[in-house]
């Protein structure tokens, strides 16, 4: 069985008839603890045209730009990668 973990936190406001994502957090890490990919908006990479959006790809100091990012986009980011991923009980 496939032992990845995907982490979530999602911080949303309510604001008049509105609910938006105002900080999130997901976590993708392999079954050792080791980083996959993490995309978060905390406001520690300013130099990145996409701030406070970014992604870390394995080495947590790596990030990266990327657009803003909620759930549904992770899910569908996880399991396009998942289905390439030779040890996955998802693949063809």
């Amino acid at each position: 069985m496939d032992e990845r973990l995907l982490e979530i936190s999602m911080y949303c406001q309510h604001v008049e008839d509105a609910v938006y994502l105002a900080g999130y957090r997901f976590h993708w890490q392999d079954k050792e603890g080791v980083l996959i990919r993490r995309w978060d908006n905390a406001k520690h990479h300013p130099e990145l045209e996409t701030f406070p959006n970014h992604v870390h790809l394995g080495d947590d100091k790596d990030a990266k730009e990327s657009a803003a990012i909620d759930l549904q986009g992770v899910l569908e980011v996880l399991e396009s990668a998942i289905s390439f991923m030779p040890e996955s009980p998802m693949s063809p």
